[in-house]
């Protein structure tokens, strides 16, 4: 299984290229048009490189507890780590990788309880 801080890493850049990839052609088979990023894309475009560059210094009791979370309950984990970068920019703002793990550790732990 993947380590925690590689996973971030690589999901916060996927997530990055997915953008420039957008931005290069708007999907139109009669037309390559470049498209421009909107100003929330764009947003979310910075985030995102953010939280990829601060992967390192997450702590490493946050990385200890995500992995027991992904542990306990991986598709519940997997799920909700999939959103938080889906919503990354669009409600979510998270300023660093620490932020962003912790608050998904929150969310796992509270959807594990049922509350």
């Amino acid at each position: 299984m993947t380590d925690i801080a590689s996973d971030l890493r690589q999901r916060f850049d996927f997530a990055v290229l997915w953008f420039h990839e957008k931005c290069e052609l708007d999907g139109s088979l009669d037309e390559d048009t470049i498209v421009d990023l909107t100003d929330d894309e764009a947003r979310a475009v910075k985030i995102l490189e953010a939280l990829r560059d601060s992967v390192d210094a997450i702590p490493s009791s946050a990385i200890k507890t995500a992995e027991e979370l992904r542990d306990a309950d991986p598709v519940l984990f997997e799920k909700t780590l999939v959103h938080g970068v889906q919503v990354v920019g669009f409600g979510f703002s998270p300023t660093s990788a620490t932020e962003f793990i912790e608050v998904l550790s929150r969310t796992v732990q509270r959807d594990m309880s049922g509350a």
